[in-house]
């Protein structure tokens, strides 16, 4: 969630009425399913 709020936070300089904390997050999502299923691959792999 880190790099969301970076994110949050950077639109938030820009112009203080933003609120693209739900926008932020869907690399942040998309990054942990893509985590999730190399991790399932590699344990298949590796058995």
């Amino acid at each position: 969630m880190g790099l969301a709020l970076m994110i949050a936070g950077m639109a938030l300089l820009e112009d203080p009425t933003n609120y693209v904390l739900m926008q932020a997050m869907g690399p942040n999502v998309s990054g942990v399913i893509g985590s999730a299923v190399v991790a399932g691959v590699l344990y298949t792999l590796c058995r």
